[in-house]
């Protein structure tokens, strides 16, 4: 079993309370049938992905087998493999808590997204059919109008499925599996309020690209998805203090955002 202490820093006592709470919230049980461990690490990533479980947030092995309907065990183990994916930290003296990002991590995820999404826009354009087009506009101009009616949840969902569809319909497996882990962490940024969305230009973003794609120009789709993914790096980079420093393609990121 995970020990935890008790604490005499002051707000402990409330804040493990607002963790019990969050903890206790109702969720469907893990099916069985399946791997029991795999279920949990997936019900609970989603759970922080969600911000249902805020970064910072106390996690105990009985609160959350209680929450799930499974035993302990699963659920530490689950907790371990959490660690290594960087969604929880443990440490000996203060149990298990949601793990609170860092700066340097989204500029990280940022540096990786911007080749790999321009990569598989690119490739969409290649292997782009008429549906697959069709299904692009429709969630892009579907984004910008949620955005427009101030739907947060249905924004962000609808985000996550545009970006998820064009590496489908690119067809590289591979980039489709390491861009899904990327998706879920930049979801967790914007969750956690270390980014936030950009507005409705991002959906004019969306809409240009999906245009492009669906004319299957490579080039033009690779670059409008290059400039898109900067463009939030951008807006991060301004909230943390350094919106005049360049990414590391060298292109200036205000310039980015004039651009896209």
């Amino acid at each position: 079993m995970i020990q935890t202490v008790q604490g005499t820093e002051p707000g402990l006592t409330r804040n493990r309370a607002v963790s019990d709470a969050v903890q206790s919230a109702p969720i469907a049980p893990v099916a069985r049938g399946k791997s029991i461990r795999n279920q949990v690490v997936q019900q609970i990533t989603e759970l922080i992905v969600s911000g249902a479980l805020p970064a910072g947030t106390r996690l105990t092995e009985v609160g959350m087998a209680k929450r799930l309907g499974v035993s302990r065990v699963p659920v530490r183990e689950a907790f371990l493999i959490l660690q290594g994916d960087q969604w929880v930290d443990i440490q000996e003296a203060h149990g298990t808590k949601v793990h609170v990002p860092q700066p340097g991590e989204v500029n990280d995820i940022f540096e990786v997204r911007v080749s790999m999404e321009s990569l598989a826009a690119s490739l969409a354009a290649q292997h782009c059919t008429v549906e697959d087009a069709q299904d692009l506009k429709s969630l892009a101009n579907e984004g910008r109008e949620r955005h427009r009616l101030g739907d947060v949840a249905g924004t962000s969902r609808i985000n996550a499925l545009f970006h998820g569809r064009i590496v489908k319909i690119s067809g590289n497996v591979i980039l489709d599996r390491m861009l899904a882990q990327l998706e879920l962490k930049t979801r967790m940024y914007f969750t956690a309020r270390i980014t936030r969305p950009r507005g409705v230009g991002a959906w004019d973003e969306h809409i240009a690209i999906a245009e492009a794609i669906a004319s299957r120009d490579a080039a033009e789709a690779a670059t409008l998805m290059r400039r898109h993914v900067l463009a939030s790096w951008a807006e991060y980079r301004k909230l943390a203090g350094d919106g005049e420093e360049k990414d590391p393609a060298g292109l200036d990121t205000n310039e980015a955002k004039e651009t896209a």
